[in-house]
């Protein structure tokens, strides 16, 4: 609260106002880029996932076994 109270009795409100605008700004692209960071993996993963599932096919339709 002290620290609250500081900025707001001594920082011009200008200041506070882009400092709030850059701060929501940056959460923003932070938030842009982990949703990308989760939709790349999930391809990954279902690409991966389909892929192990062509092979298994592929191993019965030939008979081999491990």
């Amino acid at each position: 609260m002290f620290l609250l109270d500081t900025l707001i009795n001594n920082v011009p409100g200008h200041w506070l106002v882009l400092g709030a605008i850059t701060a929501i700004g940056l959460s923003i692209l932070f938030i842009r880029g982990l949703i990308r960071l989760v939709i790349r993996a999930f391809i990954v993963g279902l690409v991966g996932f389909i892929l192990l599932g062509a092979a298994y096919l592929a191993m019965n339709w030939l008979n081999i076994s491990l």
